[in-house]
């Protein structure tokens, strides 16, 4: 349970990294974002896996993470887990997967 936490955590301060880093604000869509921001940024993916359950507080960080990928230029691979721990480590373990490039049908870029 600690390395859920602690990857959750470490996934949660670099999305507030990105978020922190953005200098405008603009309107973001649903699911993935991109923009234009600096040259290779196109390539970055960011996972942001939370325990939020579409409340308030979870879609203002939604947005706020979404808008700061926009900006960025980087695409925005946000997950809820409807606060059920195990949907939320069975999350968190696909983006491992998907970030060592061993999930099946997906590749890494």
């Amino acid at each position: 349970m600690r390395s859920v936490l602690r990857i959750t955590a470490v996934l949660a301060v670099g999305a507030l990294a990105v978020s922190a880093c953005s200098s405008g604000s603009s309107s973001g869509s649903s699911g993935a974002s991109s923009g234009s921001g600096g040259a290779g940024a196109s390539n970055i993916t960011i996972a942001m896996v939370t325990h939020g359950d579409g409340g308030s507080f979870w879609s203002v960080a939604k947005k706020g993470a979404q808008d700061a990928a926009k900006a960025e230029g980087v695409t925005l691979d946000y997950q809820e887990s409807n606060n059920d721990p195990a949907k939320q480590a069975q999350l968190i373990e696909a983006v491992d997967l998907w970030r060592r490039g061993e999930l099946p049908g997906h590749r890494h870029r």
